[in-house]
């Protein structure tokens, strides 16, 4: 529920709840310096950020875009978005001029000048329509899609370099096994193949290999977790089953990354509690390799994960189910994976001695 991305020196984490007893939310947010392992608190502007969680974000290289979500405040969708500047530590208003209606469960795609906003679910009906915020003149901008386009929120979307892949999700006739290519510089969309997609399903994850969407994990409508997924070609269209052998427990909340040649995936809801262990699959010769720690790492859903060189770090997430009267955040941990994981070209950096850190608090 919050956001957490690598600025080049540090994690920069943001929004979130605290607890979900009492429906704390968190306003603001820290720097983690990983070389060190200490924070540094984010100064609050005079007019203070909407706490929030749900929304979504983007990193352009030097800003944090932050919009939508719910605000904390109020328990309901908000329009309001903020951009976080490295250099001055400073944050700024996204301009509300032709900004798009209120929503949580949207999802942001960023095109290296551009930051895309599709669907989501307002306060009252789910939606399918796609904006560009261009923060050089804080400007936004309506694509016109196709009025055909499927409605969905809680969906999950990749960037290829020149479209936006969307899957799953859902809407007012459920959970979603549908995907879509959209073309957000024509506006064209078009569906994916549903021969050999994953079925319908929500709180999965995906990654961009450079080549492939990989789809694996979350939840059905009735309540199973998976433990399967697919992968999706976008130049030929087509669905391809990822191996069953050696997949992770079923789960979903989890976590994703893509190391160059490997997608990670760590913690999550598991059938009876929350996980503490994860797994690299390889889409290239589709075949998962468990991953073991020196000691238990503690349990968490809904965390972030970051990767930095060949350290994953882990941050909050809930230690317990959601349902349970009381949630302990887990706090933060760094581990360091193996090179083989790593894309071509990794070299290990010579001070690698630790394999597994808490992270300070």
């Amino acid at each position: 529920m919050h956001t957490a991305v690598w600025t080049g020196n540090a994690m920069l984490v943001w929004g979130g709840l605290l607890r979900h007893k009492t429906n704390s939310r968190v306003t603001g947010g820290g720097l983690y310096f990983p070389d060190d392992n200490h924070w540094q608190t984010i100064r609050l502007p005079s007019r203070m950020p909407l706490t929030r969680y749900n929304h979504s974000h983007v990193w352009t290289g030097d800003e944090l875009i932050v919009w939508g979500g719910i605000d904390g405040n109020l328990g309901s969708p908000t329009a309001e978005g903020f951009r976080f500047n490295k250099g001055t530590r400073m944050w700024s208003n996204i301009s509300d001029q032709g900004a798009p209606a209120a929503r949580s469960g949207h999802s942001s795609n960023w095109d290296g000048e551009r930051m895309f906003v599709f669907a989501g679910l307002s306060d009252h009906d789910y939606l399918a329509d796609l904006y560009a915020y261009q923060p050089d003149d804080n400007r936004w901008s309506k694509i016109s899609l196709p009025q055909q386009v499927q409605k969905r929120s809680y969906h999950t979307s990749v960037w290829t370099g020149s479209h936006i892949l969307v899957w799953g999700g859902q809407n007012e006739s459920g959970f979603l096994s549908t995907g879509l290519i959209i073309d957000p510089y024509t506006g064209a969309v078009s569906p994916m193949n549903l021969a050999g997609a994953p079925k319908a399903r929500i709180n999965h994850t995906a990654v961009w290999t450079g080549r492939k969407m990989i789809i694996w994990g979350g939840l059905s409508s009735e309540g199973e977790k998976y433990r399967s997924g697919a992968m999706f070609d976008p130049a030929s269209n087509r669905w391809q089953a990822m191996s069953l052998k050696n997949s992770p427990a079923r789960r979903d909340l989890h976590s994703a990354v893509w190391t160059g040649t490997h997608m990670i995936i760590w913690g999550g809801s598991g059938k009876k509690r929350p996980l503490r262990f994860g797994a690299a699959f390889n889409p290239e010769v589709n075949r998962w390799i468990k991953l073991r720690t020196e000691k238990p790492l503690p349990r968490r859903l809904m965390h972030s994960s970051v990767l930095v060189g060949n350290r994953l770090i882990l941050w909050g997430g809930a230690s317990s189910d959601l349902l349970n009267a009381q949630v302990s955040p887990p706090g933060g941990s760094t581990l360091w994976l193996d090179p083989s994981l790593m894309g071509p070209g990794f070299k290990e950096p010579a001070d690698h001695v630790t394999k597994l850190r808490s992270l300070s608090h």
